[in-house]
């Protein structure tokens, strides 16, 4: 008797992933739109950028050429945050497949873990990490000046990216965070757009980017980035230049969610990236 392979219902993959992607935005929305984001909407983000990344269609994302290309940056946090967000509303914080486990791939299925994808929220597994941990105003006032320094002086952050989301009034006015990626030459640019009393602000930080070296069988997630330059343009000239080779700042991101107009990246300083490609519909929610 023969027994038929079971194939992976494409259709049915590709609508799951498209509704956490959509959830997974309105969590965004919503996170970014509050003064000051509660655990519960932090824990919707954590469950969704956990359910999203269980349905990685890139298994190695730092060698696809979708990471190639100019991304704005819709939400960081850190990762401290959303996991301390987690044990505060009854769920195990997820490492989001990073760290060498392997990320799903468009030949998995969404119900391989025990992440549940769809219009609901997450259930996940895994130890904890010590005594569960409320989020406290302090955990929530350290990010908000981690953001500063992400979004206005990227290098003094040890950043991979910038950050969305500052204040939009008082004297300073953030335009935008963009990171440009070229693994083909090996190149990375973060560049923080903002206004100040006026004046069009904009930070680059550029440097180089290659594949890390990851143990056999492991998804090829991670690229390591040396910062070479740091340069402050106002009003389209270039009024800082500065080499960063005194500073040495290197570091690493992993990729554990990448396709055609969303990334979702986890950098070595401890933070949570959700990137999505510029010009596409969306990408500035």
């Amino acid at each position: 008797m023969c027994t038929r392979a079971v194939v992976p219902d494409v259709d049915a993959l590709q609508s799951s992933r498209a509704n956490v992607k959509a959830r997974l935005r309105q969590v965004v929305s919503k996170v970014n739109s509050a003064a000051l984001p509660g655990p519960a909407d932090l824990a919707a983000l954590d469950a969704a950028i956990t359910d999203l990344c269980a349905l990685n269609p890139q298994r190695d994302s730092a060698t696809s050429d979708l990471i190639n290309g100019r991304w704005v940056l819709l939400y960081t946090a850190s990762l401290t945050t959303l996991r301390q967000a987690a044990r505060a509303s009854g769920l195990s914080p997820s490492s989001y497949g990073i760290g060498g486990s392997s990320s799903g791939s468009s030949s998995g299925s969404s119900s391989g873990g025990s992440s549940s994808v769809g219009g609901g929220g997450s259930s996940r597994g895994g130890g904890g990490e010590g005594l569960e941990e409320v989020l406290t105003p302090l955990q929530l006032a350290n990010d908000a000046a981690y953001k500063f320094f992400y979004t206005y002086v990227p290098v003094l952050a040890g950043a991979a990216v910038g950050v969305r989301g500052a204040s939009g009034s008082g004297t300073v006015k953030a335009r935008g965070n963009f990171q440009v990626f070229n693994t083909k030459v090996g190149r990375v640019e973060n560049q923080a757009r903002f206004d100040v009393a006026g004046r069009q602000c904009c930070v680059n930080v550029d440097g180089t980017a290659v594949v890390a070296q990851m143990p056999p069988g492991a998804p090829k997630q991670r690229l390591r980035a040396t910062f070479t330059s740091f340069d402050l343009l106002v009003d389209g000239e270039r009024r800082l230049s500065l080499p960063l080779s005194l500073l040495n700042p290197v570091g690493y991101v992993d990729t554990p969610y990448l396709d055609e107009d969303l990334r979702i990246s986890v950098g070595d300083k401890g933070s949570v990236f959700i990137a999505a490609r510029e010009g596409l519909a969306g990408a500035g929610m």
